[in-house]
């Protein structure tokens, strides 16, 4: 073989391979770069999230508070004893009314929340699953007559009809 016939056939193997070569690193590269999109997108889906979440938990424990408080002087307190059997007519008006409000206020924000984070995967989240266990305690025992008739809400069927 003659030697520019050997240098060529040596240039041409280095050629490849620095092609080959370059052809894996831009795969490399891409995959970087993807894996990177990735990991930013799932940041940006982790912020929105911990934002949503966050925007909300504060009112809704607010106001679970506040329910519960209230629960806590008519049950163990005498609250309707004092004040709806032998209170004056404002102080009746102010504890039926202002536990409604309550009552609804608690709702409501549960209600806010089922709707604005119902889309977002939340599943993972360990103290969502756990907002979201107490949530459903607190409608069961709303739907129970254990603590009698006054305390009872029926849950709504988006099955029923409208009747005619």
């Amino acid at each position: 073989m003659e030697l520019e016939l050997q240098i060529a056939l040596v240039s041409g193997g280095f050629a490849l391979l620095a092609t080959l070569l370059s052809i894996r690193n831009e795969i490399r590269s891409r995959r970087t770069v993807s894996e990177v999109e990735a990991l930013r997108v799932a940041d940006e889906r982790r912020f929105e999230k911990e934002r949503t979440v966050s925007r909300y938990r504060e009112p809704l424990a607010r106001a679970a508070y506040d329910l519960q408080s209230r629960f806590y002087n008519i049950i163990r307190q005498g609250l309707i004893e004092a004040y709806l059997v032998n209170g004056a007519k404002r102080e009746q008006s102010y504890v039926i009314e202002n536990t409604v409000f309550l009552i609804a206020q608690y709702f409501a924000w549960a209600e806010i929340i089922r709707k604005h984070i119902q889309f977002l995967d939340l599943g993972a989240d360990e103290q969502t699953r756990s907002l979201a266990h107490l949530q459903d305690d607190m409608h069961t025992l709303f739907r129970t007559d254990q603590w009698g008739p006054q305390f009872r809400i029926f849950a709504a069927n988006s099955a029923l009809s409208v009747r005619k």
